[in-house]
């Protein structure tokens, strides 16, 4: 195959992965997160593109039951000690990981954390040098996933003002469908943009994510509650319940 019929081949191959999705989902744009691992542990379409068996997937849910509660409360902690908390959160759930899914599993998760990171993940380390890229390669490829950031916001902004989301949704389609252009005709060899190919694996729709669900943490009942003594969460299951909260002090 000659270099003018790859280009073509990889990125047909590579079509829309990186297009993030305009649309209210609990988490909107993975390429914002330093390290989706935790998330996309907790995606049903990340699980079943795993193939997990019932086994694997009672095992998975109850490690991330049991660190949820920690991960949540570290959002309201200050940014030093949230760092440190999440470290602590990964290395536990990368352990864990380890005895739940298999080998290539594993490697299937890290090919879904290129592809949730979108162009962006050209530049982190592992890529750059697995590609052999130059200083110059990454800040154009950075410049170009910046401006395509740029894009990608303004269109949320018209989405939360009310326009069309059918409509912003193709313009998103169209926006990353340049990016990617731009980046692998403009910004990468035929060679380095195979091997990115190869890296992600086989096809998956970023767009199909941003379902995650998290356990309740348990209610902190310290200080006591009125009218609902010894209160817990897992008391609550299939209720509908309406919580009143006063604050005093």
């Amino acid at each position: 195959m000659t270099e003018c019929l790859r280009r073509p081949y990889v990125l047909f191959a590579l079509l829309l992965f990186f297009t993030a999705p305009v649309r209210a989902q609990n988490i909107g744009d993975y390429r914002a997160i330093s390290n989706p691992y935790l998330f996309l542990l907790r995606e049903p379409e990340v699980l079943d593109d795993l193939g997990l068996d019932y086994r694997q997937r009672i095992h998975l849910q109850k490690l991330n039951d049991r660190i949820d509660g920690p991960l949540l409360a570290s959002r309201n902690k200050p940014q030093e000690q949230a760092k440190k908390t999440l470290e602590q959160l990964l290395t536990e759930t990368r352990a864990g990981v380890e005895q739940i899914l298999t080998e290539k599993q594993q490697q299937r998760v890290s090919q879904l954390m290129l592809r949730a990171r979108g162009l962006g993940a050209l530049t982190t380390p592992k890529v750059s040098e697995a590609l052999q890229l130059s200083q110059s390669q990454q800040s154009r490829i950075k410049n170009a996933v910046e401006e395509s950031r740029k894009a990608m916001a303004a269109l949320q902004k018209k989405l939360q003002e009310g326009e069309p989301q059918e409509r912003l949704e193709r313009e998103a389609e169209r926006v990353g469908q340049r990016t990617q252009q731009k980046v692998f005709e403009e910004h990468l060899s035929g060679a380095q943009g195979q091997m990115f190919a190869r890296l992600l694996g086989r096809p998956f729709q970023p767009s199909r994510l941003g379902k995650v669900r998290f356990k309740a943490p348990e209610l902190d009942t310290t200080d006591g509650l009125i009218q609902a003594a010894n209160l817990r969460i897992a008391d609550l299951k299939g209720e509908v319940i309406a919580l009143h909260f006063w604050a005093f002090g």
